[in-house]
């Protein structure tokens, strides 16, 4: 009868899961709808030099609002109590508009000195718009670690179609009736900071109580307690987030703006599935896999091999068509002068695969606390994905070369945070048996 009554809880459990992702999912997938349908008038809209413009802004900002909240906001879901929670929302809020006003102040002092150096000196006009896109970014992350803790998943869902939304009105709208990147760049903020109103309207609503009972002592204790997120874990995201954007940069700095427009729409369309499903189940993952991580070790670790396996069959059939139709595709679908980036996604599918399987279980080393793991993996990977770029641009390899470098570079980084977290998952699940003992 025991054995009965766990198997039906453990399928409750997984129906539960299913349940969530299928929300948060639904929710993206219409988001995604909007930014597909949008995609062929963008390239229409906008060049591939504007793109790759685009392509530095986004990823200066990706790269800085790692530090908007210090990380902080990664443990909003971990404290035991929702009083503790709500002083780390706070003091990540309040550490969001401090760095915002940094980033103001090094924007206008450094700005055009760093974009001579990216050879992207173009986008100058338009730097007023990063430090609120930077304050904007560290607020909706915040808040959708709240959301998270709380397992809203219908409000985060709405608020992605709601950022989306924001992103390809101002995108459209702004570049039918005006050339360069003003319209792209202008949309990038609204995406960012989309949706943010309608969560904070959600936490005044339900716990407006526990934000009055806020303290800076309180603060101050809770940021001491997960003074590892900053220590390890702002470095290794850090690393993390300039791992993924290095490419857009450097293609820029190394070899121009449209090599680097081509590389950003290849790595938009590869990142549809990968924001349709992948980050749904990684929100639902983050959400199931905290009360496992120190509660049943053993459970998580099953969740984890699980998780893996299903999302890496599901991005088996994607990634093999682009393979093989990525170049006619592309040109067929968003115009003749962006079939190159057709054949720069064909070299990235083997780590969209990769990708598409093993980010949205990446939270797993910072909720066994080892960012110690996730810091040295974000160095290797930072190592590859640049080293890769870089040596092919000093040996004056063509861009498809560099890109196909790049590609390698990554897959084998995936491996390693694969066999990190399940090394770390097996060590935790030992521990706790021999504690037991």
């Amino acid at each position: 009868m025991a054995a009965v009554w766990a198997r039906i809880r453990d399928w409750l459990g997984r129906r539960r899961f299913v349940r969530a992702v299928a929300v948060l999912a639904g929710g993206t997938a219409l988001a995604q709808v909007l930014s597909v349908l949008a995609a062929p008038v963008l390239t229409r809209l906008y060049t591939p030099q504007d793109f790759g413009l685009l392509g530095v802004f986004a990823s200066i900002l990706a790269i800085l609002s790692v530090v908007a909240s210090a990380r902080y906001e990664g443990a909003i879901p971990l404290p035991f109590s929702d009083a503790g929670a709500a002083n780390l929302l706070v003091f990540s809020v309040g550490l969001a508009v401090v760095v915002g006003g940094l980033v103001a102040l090094l924007a206008a002092v450094t700005g055009g000195t760093v974009l001579g150096w990216l050879n992207a000196t173009a986008l100058r006009p338009y730097l007023w718009l990063l430090p609120l896109a930077v304050f904007g970014a560290g607020l909706y992350q915040a808040l959708n670690y709240w959301a998270i803790r709380k397992k809203a998943y219908g409000p985060i869902a709405r608020t992605s179609v709601s950022r989306t939304g924001s992103q390809v009105a101002a995108q459209v709208g702004i570049g039918a009736v005006s050339s360069g990147p003003l319209g792209l760049l202008v949309g990038q903020f609204l995406g960012q900071v989309g949706g943010s109103g309608s969560l904070l309207r959600l936490v005044w609503k339900e716990d407006r109580g526990l934000l009055r009972r806020v303290s800076s002592s309180r603060m101050r204790a809770m940021a001491r307690r997960y003074r590892r997120f900053p220590i390890y874990l702002m470095g290794a995201s850090f690393l993390n987030r300039a791992g993924l954007q290095l490419p857009s940069l450097l293609l820029v700095a190394l070899y121009d703006p449209k090599v680097a427009g081509w590389f950003a729409l290849g790595q938009k369309v590869i990142a549809v599935p990968m924001r349709l499903i992948g980050t749904s189940v990684g929100q639902v993952y983050l959400g199931e896999a905290a009360p496992l991580a120190l509660e049943s070790p053993g459970r998580l670790k099953s969740l984890f091999r699980r998780t893996v396996l299903h999302l890496a069959v599901l991005a088996i059939l994607p990634a093999l068509l682009l393979m093989v139709v990525g170049p006619p595709l592309f040109g067929f679908v968003f115009g003749h002068e962006w079939t190159e980036a057709g054949v720069y996604a064909r070299f990235l599918a083997l780590m969209f695969l990769l990708q598409f399987a093993v980010t949205p279980v990446s939270q797993t080393l910072n909720l066994l606390e080892r960012q110690d793991l996730q810091l040295r993996w974000d160095v290797s990977r930072g190592v590859l994905a640049g080293g890769a770029l870089v040596a092919s641009a000093l040996l004056g390899a063509p861009a498809r070369v560099a890109i196909g470098a790049y590609a390698v570079a990554m897959a084998l980084a995936y491996v390693e945070l694969y066999w990190m977290s399940w090394h770390a998952l097996q060590e935790r699940s030992g521990s706790r048996r021999e504690t037991r003992g």
